[in-house]
């Protein structure tokens, strides 16, 4: 049999086929509403549906497919993590998807792990954009040297909130490798020379 989870809609009905039913503990004869498995987005936000929406709705409605990654709860009360994609289809759409629960766990755990250790990391250092240059995130190291909490820096584009009034705006994002000398402005004013090292990070 089919091991992936298969859902075929129209605007009116959905389809599950056997793993579908399987994964998600539907029964046989129970309609298939995407409300049944309060579907969420991975950091819990819920999204907000009618009642009788059906899987797959806004593809049949634009006709355009995508790929997906949600959280949703099974019939039987477990909580899974759903990876798939959305095809349109001659009078509705084609879902196919499946459990990812345990490998988006690893993933979150990974990313969790790399977070710590970014963090506990002595040197002073910053995460930023490499088109738009705004700061992805900073180490605690970082926070300490200037004295502002991450939430005061993260999204910001140059000039930076803590560089000083008086410094070259157009310096400091040279080459990956390059070492450039400026001044830093600390929270409380106090002026802090330093060296910034800039590395470049492969991918997204």
């Amino acid at each position: 049999g089919v091991a992936d989870g298969v859902i075929v809609s129209t605007a009116t009905t959905a389809t599950p086929n056997a793993a579908a039913r399987t994964l998600l503990t539907v029964p046989e004869g129970v309609e298939f509403k995407t409300a049944l498995f309060n579907p969420r987005e991975l950091d819990g936000t819920p999204f907000e549906l009618p009642p009788d929406h059906v899987p797959g709705a806004q593809t049949i409605s634009t006709g355009e497919g995508g790929r997906f990654r949600i959280r949703v709860t099974a019939l039987d009360g477990r909580e899974l993590v759903l990876d798939g994609s959305i095809s349109p289809a001659p009078g509705g759409a084609v879902i196919v998807f499946r459990d990812v629960t345990a490998e988006h766990r690893r993933e979150v755990l990974n990313e969790q792990y790399l977070y710590a250790l970014f963090n506990s990391m002595p040197i002073p250092l910053t995460v930023r954009d490499a088109s738009t240059n705004e700061i992805i995130s900073a180490n605690q190291a970082f926070l300490d040297l200037i004295g502002y909490v991450l939430d005061e820096i993260v999204g910001a584009a140059p000039p930076f909130p803590f560089w000083d009034p008086d410094e070259d705006k157009t310096t400091g994002f040279e080459q990956p490798g390059t070492v450039v000398r400026r001044v830093y402005r600390r929270k409380d004013g106090r002026p802090l020379p330093v060296e910034v090292l800039s590395h470049g990070i492969p991918g997204d």
